[in-house]
């Protein structure tokens, strides 16, 4: 028997212009709708319940599952620089700005070997900067 591990979202946090439907998603990104609803049932894209039957996708949620489906087509990055370019970053930019966006990619095991780090000091980074990014 195969589970639901369908993610919700809430409808409130959403307005009539965030979201579209189930067949306008799917033709935006080139794929069949059952394909889709399949990536919502399996818990691979968010949506929105707006009635009984009918489901909405966030535009939010549609364009982070585009890039990480492009990140695993075009599969691990080679090196630092590489990661950092393909969420269009740089080596110029703070730390704190390049560990969130190696950590796309890395194990945060991976990355303080990188910066040669302790990994608590890659996890208290990287919480400090993502409670930053929700306030």
């Amino acid at each position: 028997m195969k589970t639901n591990r369908r993610r919700l979202l809430d409808p409130a946090d959403y307005t009539l212009n965030d979201l579209l439907s189930v067949e306008d998603a799917a033709a935006l990104i080139g794929i069949d709708h059952q394909t889709l609803m399949g990536h919502v049932y399996r818990g691979n894209l968010g949506a929105v319940k707006v009635s009984e039957r009918v489901l909405r996708i966030p535009r939010a949620e549609l364009g982070a599952f585009m890039v990480k489906r492009q990140m695993r087509k075009a599969g691990p990055p080679a090196d630092k620089a590489e990661a950092l370019s393909r969420v269009g970053s740089s080596l110029d930019m703070p730390l704190t700005q390049q560990v969130l966006a190696l950590s796309q990619f890395w194990t945060q095991q991976q990355i303080a070997d990188l910066y040669g780090v302790s990994k608590q000091w890659i996890n208290q980074l990287l919480m400090k900067a993502r409670k930053e990014k929700s306030a």
